[in-house]
């Protein structure tokens, strides 16, 4: 059936503007028509009126970096029988998740390392469960004793055959690019500011990727790992943290100016940072503290304002960011994802552009951006809705009244009038 779109205002996110009083035909699940006022189109005369013409539309949400099979901030990570049988539960803990994020307006996702991604996608391709379209890399891949050594989504390899090898087996049981561990993380024995793969190891997954047109991400904390990723010619990093071995952090003028003339993606991840700091400072208002969490306090408030530092050098030299906010880690909740656009706002973005951070610019880099990322003829029907206008407050996007997803209507508050 044909649907008809009437709202009071578009985010045109090629423009970076409002546009006011947009009506959108759509045919099964593809936009046919785009017009300001009333469509000048042929419709049917029985199509499905959805009236929004109190809210603000935009393209659906793609969240650029998380971790489906992951517990997030939910307790039930720490519970002993999950923990007992991760392999087994992890896959159907996913289908809880994805859920979660389609209905807080996330209608992509691109997932940084899980279990069993293949059958997930099929599942919901198959609408056997609902969910966002997920482009991912099934296993990262680490060193021995690396970063999520320890974890079910990642698989250790050395050596440059090791990693060839294991980059090939990811693509053929159906990821979309592959993820490599360039430097430790939280992972116990493992330290952000040292660096994992070497760089003949990194180039060879890049090599192996791009010989099939696939691209390689990097999970990234610190200054060694990033020169070596820059120097493998890498496609994304994650995190982008300029961490130093003795802890401390300094962002590197050179560095972000290779990234930029490579045309490096990065993905900052903010949010986590921000959500552990309040985390702290709620247990102090409390106190609750213990001395270690004290000095964590001092150190995450660091990390902090050297993210917002870093975006902001990041934007000044050209270099796209992707909205990510890590979901699946212990410390950041599925459906939350507004909450890493409001920090890149906070961080220094306006909101016109953190919106294109979550539509157009990961559309772009994923190689969708014919599919999906704007509201476009022929594009996708992906269209979330709130009633705040988000050009003017990013925070209007906590609150989605309306998801639809390849032109089937997945959230629709009572305040949504249909015909």
């Amino acid at each position: 059936m044909q649907k008809i779109i009437k709202a009071k205002g578009m985010v045109d996110v090629n423009q970076q503007i409002l546009i006011p009083d947009i009506t959108i035909v759509i045919d099964n699940d593809i936009i046919t028509s785009v017009e300001s006022g009333i469509a000048s189109a042929q419709t049917d005369p029985e199509a499905q009126i959805v009236d929004l013409s109190d809210q603000y539309i935009l393209p659906g949400l793609i969240n650029s970096h998380m971790h489906l099979c992951m517990p997030g901030d939910s307790d039930f990570g720490q519970n002993p029988a999950y923990q007992k049988n991760v392999r087994e539960l992890a896959p159907l803990l996913a289908v809880k998740n994805a859920l979660t994020e389609l209905n807080s307006g996330v209608t992509t996702v691109r997932d940084c390392g899980a279990w069993d991604m293949p059958t997930i996608c099929r599942a919901i391709d198959l609408e056997i469960m609902k969910g966002p379209r997920i482009y991912h890399c099934g296993r990262i891949l680490t060193i021995t004793g690396g970063h999520g050594w320890s974890w079910n989504i990642a698989k250790e390899v050395d050596g440059i055959d090791g990693v060839i090898t294991a980059t090939r087996q990811n693509f053929k049981y159906g990821a979309d690019y592959v993820k490599l561990m360039a430097t430790g993380g939280g992972t116990l024995g493992t330290y952000p500011g040292h660096a994992s793969f070497s760089v003949p190891e990194i180039a060879a997954a890049v090599e192996t990727a791009h010989r099939i047109d696939k691209k390689v991400a990097v999970h990234a904390r610190g200054a060694a790992g990033i020169k070596n990723c820059v120097e493998a010619g890498v496609d994304f990093i994650e995190h982008c943290c300029f961490e130093m071995p003795d802890g401390t952090l300094k962002a590197d003028e050179k560095l972000i100016e290779s990234m930029a003339k490579q045309e490096i993606t990065i993905t900052p991840t903010i949010q986590l940072y921000r959500s552990y700091l309040r985390k702290m400072l709620k247990k102090q208002d409390e106190g609750k503290l213990s001395a270690d969490e004290t000095k964590a306090i001092k150190l995450s408030t660091n990390i902090l304002e050297d993210k917002y530092l870093t975006l902001r050098k990041f934007i000044e030299a050209g270099i796209k960011c992707m909205a990510g906010n890590d979901a699946g880690i212990a410390i950041v909740g599925y459906g939350t994802f507004s909450g890493e656009l409001d920090t890149m706002v906070e961080g220094g973005m306006s909101p016109s552009l953190a919106i294109a951070s979550a539509t157009k610019i990961p559309a772009e880099a994923m190689g969708l951006f014919d599919e999906i990322g704007s509201l476009e003829v022929g594009k996708q029907a992906d269209i979330i809705a709130v009633k705040d206008d988000p050009t003017l407050n990013i925070l209007a996007l906590e609150k989605v009244s309306f998801v639809m997803k390849a032109g089937e209507i997945h959230l629709k508050e009572d305040s949504v009038a249909s015909a």
